[in-house]
């Protein structure tokens, strides 16, 4: 396939009619299932994680290092040493300390509490509907986004409360897979795809599998189309290396670069 034959980026053909359209059906979709989530859980309903980490994010509000992730009300007094990272914690801080600066802090961290899921949710479908609209143009966009708030096992993940790392990460592999799909003439958005697969893996190793299909057909797309993908894939490979080293670094204390589980290698 030549260069000049590469379909122009969905996304950025689109009509202003077009363009307000999507965005109208996507802020009425995700009005809906955030009305329909707090009708089904209420206004908190964390589950045992989601208040393990706000547990987590208080002992770091109170002073605990960053690179410490020891929670020590689990087997006490040790404590038990736990693989959620600080990358979840600090905007969910940052939530609750500004809103702190307003309300009572029990207030502030249940506001957080609210806004977070909500947040990824608006996130996840504006993801989807860009995956849709890419593949099979606007009006295949807006039905993806109706399909999307009806993934009942999904959306659970958005109720309020919900600020365990499950959510984010399926907002990064979605964006990844946005950003992947694009405009191979555009390497910069290898790079973000490359980045948010590296952030989706040093929030939780569970993405790993999905990283890993996305650098095969990564390297399946250049095998079999030639030159015009070799940027964008190269783009991709080095944003992603990259970004797991440096994320990598910024949040593993160096005493545990060679240890799993606290447990040296």
């Amino acid at each position: 396939m030549s260069e000049s034959a590469l379909p122009p980026s969905a996304p950025n053909s689109l009509s202003r009619s077009a363009r307000f359209e999507r965005r109208v059906i996507i802020c009425l979709i995700w009005s809906v299932a955030v009305i329909c989530l707090w009708l089904s859980f209420g206004t908190s309903s964390p589950s045992t994680d989601d208040a393990t980490r706000l547990v987590e994010i208080r002992d770091f509000l109170a002073g605990q290092s960053w690179f410490d992730h020891t929670q020590y009300r689990l087997n006490p007094p040790e404590g038990v040493v736990t693989h959620w990272s600080r990358l979840v914690d600090l905007p969910i801080a940052l939530l609750i300390k500004t809103a702190g600066t307003m309300v009572p802090t029990a207030l502030a961290e249940r506001i957080a509490m609210m806004i977070w899921p909500a947040a990824l949710l608006a996130g996840l479908l504006v993801g989807i509907s860009r995956i849709a609209g890419a593949l099979a143009g606007n009006g295949a966009a807006c039905v993806a986004v109706v399909m999307a708030a009806l993934m009942a096992p999904t959306l659970q993940h958005y109720r309020f409360g919900s600020i365990h790392h499950h959510n984010i990460q399926i907002v990064l592999i979605v964006w990844s897979l946005a950003f992947f799909i694009d405009n191979p003439r555009r390497p910069n958005h290898g790079a973000l795809a490359g980045l948010f697969c590296a952030l989706s893996v040093a929030i939780g190793q569970e993405t790993a599998p999905a990283l890993a299909a996305l650098g095969t057909i990564a390297s399946l797309r250049w095998a079999f189309n030639g030159k015009p993908y070799a940027v964008t894939t190269v783009a991709f490979a080095g944003s992603l290396a990259t970004g797991t080293i440096v994320l990598a670094a910024a949040t593993i204390s160096p005493a545990d670069y060679f240890s799993v589980d606290g447990v040296s290698l």
